[in-house]
This record gives C-alpha cells, structure tokens and sequence, in this order.
C-alpha cells in the first residue's frame, strides 16, 4: 500500500518499489509521480505501464490522459477509438 510506498522512498528503495510495482502490475498514480525522480525515461515507460493498465481495467481517460502526458498520442487516440469514444479520439488527433 501507501505506507509501504513510503518506507520504500524514505530508505532509498524507490527505483526497486517501482520495478516491483511494474513487474506485479499494482502501479498507482504515487508511482508514477515518483518515477520522476529516476529521470524522463523511466518516468515515461512508467506512465505508459499505468496507461496500460488503466485501460485494462475500463478507465479509459485516466489511461488516454497517461498516455499523452508519456508523449503517445497515437496510443490515446486508439484507446479512446476502442472504447468508441469518437469524439475524444478526433480531438486528441486533431491537436
């Protein structure tokens, strides 16, 4: 949980807290914030890893939101494509 997320950051245990929350597919918002700390493309591949899995699970636009802020458009687009979410998908498309 959070407390455990805590622990790990506080004793320098970030990048393995991380790597294990990739790995176990358990990755929260809180991990994807401290990715940043491991630099731009960590945080990125983390982000995408979160996208991922928030689209597996139906949340769609916290996904497609991940996936712009990580530089993947074209993943946003198609996420919202699938869920036929049309309009959402032009937009991101078109910007």
């Amino acid at each position: 949980g959070q407390g455990l997320l805590c622990l790990d950051v506080w004793t320098g245990n970030t990048r393995e807290a991380i790597l294990d929350a990739v790995k176990e597919r358990r990755l929260t918002a809180s991990h994807v914030a401290l990715a940043g700390s491991l630099g731009g493309e960590a945080w990125r591949a983390v982000a995408m890893a979160f996208a991922a899995m928030e689209e597996d699970k139906g949340n769609v636009h916290s996904a497609c939101q991940f996936f712009v802020a990580a530089g993947a458009p074209a993943a946003a687009v198609k996420c919202y494509a699938k869920a036929r979410l049309f309009r959402e998908a032009v937009a991101i498309a078109m910007h």
